[in-house]
């Protein structure tokens, strides 16, 4: 796809999503080719999502997702039927698949689909709204990464807490020390005393 057909003010994000997922769409949606990686739950499937809305809504695509995982696409699909878009999926992997699904097409009735806004006036408000989530996972973000500071903080000052214990100990310990050593000494004199000789 060329890189001006999803002008970044007009996506949209109807399902669940983060900052960095956020960014992830955008990349995808604005540059030909985008990989996308992460380990399991960091959010990979509710981004193909976000990018599979932006594809058929936004600029109008048909969309083949495969993968070498059955799994992965049944998650997918699982998902969209789950809120309610399963009807945009066409099951077309082996040919019982297929047959099954062109003799028992979805019927919709898209009439309840009508908005009594026009659809610049929707764009626009779908531009507004992204600006004030973009603003609000920028904050969310900022107040992760000052959580972490905070607790690296905390670690930091309990470690600072137990040095300084021990250091005033082995200090006060050594003042007591030298303050106690002529009563020591005294107390050896006292009770072992040095033998004298005395010439007969």
């Amino acid at each position: 796809m060329n890189k001006t057909e999803a002008p970044l003010e007009e996506i949209i994000f109807p399902f669940r999503f983060n900052l960095s997922q956020k960014a992830a769409v955008e990349k995808a949606l604005t540059h030909s080719i985008s990989i996308i990686e992460g380990p399991p739950g960091t959010g990979k499937t509710q981004t193909i999502l976000n990018i599979l809305a932006n594809l058929t809504t936004v600029m109008g695509k048909s969309v083949g997702i495969v993968s070498f995982n059955n799994e992965a696409v049944k998650n997918i699909k699982d998902k969209l039927n789950k809120q309610k878009f399963g009807f945009l999926i066409a099951d077309l992997g082996r040919a019982e698949k297929r047959q099954d699904f062109f003799h028992n097409l979805p019927t919709i009735d898209v009439a309840a689909w009508n908005h009594k806004d026009s659809l610049p006036e929707l764009q626009n408000r779908v531009k507004e709204m992204n600006q004030i989530l973009a603003r609000l996972l920028a904050d969310d973000n900022r107040r992760a990464q000052l959580r972490q500071e905070l607790a690296a903080y905390r670690l930091e000052q309990r470690h600072f807490e137990q040095y300084s214990r021990r250091s005033s100990y082995n200090i006060l310990k050594k003042c007591l020390s030298i303050h106690a050593l002529p009563v020591r000494l005294l107390n050896i004199w006292r009770t072992r005393p040095l033998k004298r000789s005395f010439s007969q």
